[in-house]
């Protein structure tokens, strides 16, 4: 997985990056998996725990925080959403500027199933997510953003969301290598911009 230089090629590999991944199950193990395999990414640790709330995954957030990982891996906050959405997003960014102090962050932001429609009808109906996305690169970290992936998917007749009762927000098996990709280039993002190369310089 190599950064893009300035003229939009691919700049060589250079020193891998290690990344402790912590989530909820928008980041799915084979995921993970797929992220630790790019040449450039050693995923030094992953906790992930199904329907986890950020309190849930703060132990894990807060050891991966205290450890040698350059870049936090980080998806959280779905499951805080009974709580009501003013209150997640308070204490996602509140978290969140606590770990971009500390290292460089890429946080998965998930999306809710949408109709396809026409691009105006689309940008309605997702705009929660975009201010989601806008909050969480506010609070300094790196945005992989599944709507983007489910749109780019969408155009190709694809389908990012799973079967089921939990379908209309986590991804399926055919999204899987899409979100890897974009959190591959999240990483080079990460890396790109942070004054050590988010510890690999």
């Amino acid at each position: 997985m190599s950064c893009s230089s300035a003229d939009g090629g691919a700049a060589p590999d250079g020193p891998e990056v290690e990344v402790a991944v912590v989530s909820d199950s928008e980041i799915a193990p084979e995921v993970i998996d797929m992220v630790d395999g790019a040449p450039s990414v050693d995923v030094s640790s992953a906790f992930q725990l199904d329907g986890a709330t950020m309190s849930e995954l703060d132990e894990a957030a807060n050891e991966a925080i205290a450890g040698d990982a350059g870049v936090l891996l980080y998806a959280g906050g779905t499951n805080d959403l009974p709580s009501g959405p003013a209150l997640m997003l308070e204490g996602l960014t509140s978290r969140l500027r606590s770990y971009s102090a500390e290292r460089c962050v890429v946080v998965a932001v998930p999306v809710f199933r949408y109709e396809a429609g026409t691009e105006a009808e689309v940008a309605e109906r997702t705009a929660g997510t975009r201010v989601l996305e806008e909050a969480v690169a506010d609070a300094g970290a790196t945005v992989v953003s599944y709507l983007d992936v489910s749109r780019s998917m969408a155009a190709e007749g694809e389908d990012f969301f799973a079967e089921g009762e939990l379908g209309d927000l986590h991804p399926g098996q055919a999204a899987h290598a899409r979100i890897a990709e974009a959190i591959g280039a999240g990483i080079d993002v990460a890396v790109a911009a942070s004054v050590d190369g988010c510890g690999t310089d």
